[in-house]
């Protein structure tokens, strides 16, 4: 008969110790406390975080002291990490965004620390006196309710060779750049998904794109842009045959002329072919 060892079966049948399933066991269920002392926080509106601190601190310790194979068996922990990361009430004053429950002090090192481990960046703050942030490599941001804002005279994000995701709800604003709030390299990839809004930027009568200087991919399955202008594309400009995707998107203009795009054209789906 045929006989086939498998190499990995072994480590996929692994089950934990008695000690390490009584450790998750205990883990979930200071998480449900977790959980149930947060919403009641949240109904009575109270502002003594002790508790909710201390229990906090409690599950990352003890998380972080199981293996992997544990920690992959919590059930709650998602539901945890979520509030920690999006609840601005148990970040620092100085904390900017939190990546993976680590909270930064700019949105630049969160950046940096997302694209290095694949988590989303979530806004604790509104982040303002951009000058630009590269995207080289993929990377999520959560706007969780806050906004980014250029410095005047510059513009938000400069997409290289990257994949960036904007999503949540809030707010980008520009800084009067040339070539719009977010430039988008041939190389790169924008998303926009939610209720993210592009906005507030004049790129004068010589610009291109109000809101997207486009040479990229540029999906917009979310969002909407508004209160932006140029002379070339008051909302985005795309001066190659590249894909462009916009889903019953709100381009909100003051001139005519919302998307400027070359050497390509629209199919009724959203995509852009060359022509």
């Amino acid at each position: 008969p045929c006989e086939y060892e498998c190499s990995v079966c072994s480590e996929l049948d692994t089950e934990l110790s008695e000690e390490e399933q009584a450790a998750v066991a205990a883990l979930e269920d200071l998480i449900d406390e977790f959980l149930s002392a947060y919403q009641a926080a949240l109904e009575s509106d109270s502002e003594d975080l002790d508790a909710l601190e201390r229990l906090r601190n409690e599950i990352t310790e003890a998380y972080t002291g199981l293996s992997p194979e544990a920690q992959a068996l919590v059930g709650n922990y998602s539901s945890f990490l979520e509030i920690v990361n999006k609840a601005a009430v148990f970040a620092s004053e100085n904390s900017v965004a939190s990546v993976n429950g680590t909270e930064h002090d700019s949105l630049a090192s969160a950046i940096t620390a997302a694209a290095q481990s694949g988590y989303t960046v979530v806004l604790l703050q509104d982040v303002t006196d951009i000058t630009y942030l590269q995207i080289s490599s993929t990377v999520t941001v959560d706007l969780n309710g806050h906004s980014i804002s250029a410095k005047t005279g510059n513009f938000v994000f400069y997409i290289t060779t990257g994949n960036l995701t904007l999503t949540g709800s809030g707010e980008i604003n520009g800084g009067g750049y040339a070539y719009g709030i977010i430039w988008n390299t041939a190389n790169g990839t924008l998303k926009i998904e939610d209720d993210v809004v592009l906005q507030n930027n004049t790129a004068g009568s010589s610009g291109n794109g109000g809101a997207v200087y486009n040479a990229g991919n540029f999906i917009m399955d979310g969002g909407s842009i508004q209160n932006t202008s140029a002379g070339w594309g008051g909302a985005v400009a795309d001066p190659l045959p590249t894909p462009i995707r916009l889903a019953d998107r709100d381009l909100v203009q003051p001139i005519p002329c919302s998307i400027r795009l070359l050497q390509c054209r629209l199919r009724p789906d959203g995509t852009a072919p060359a022509l």
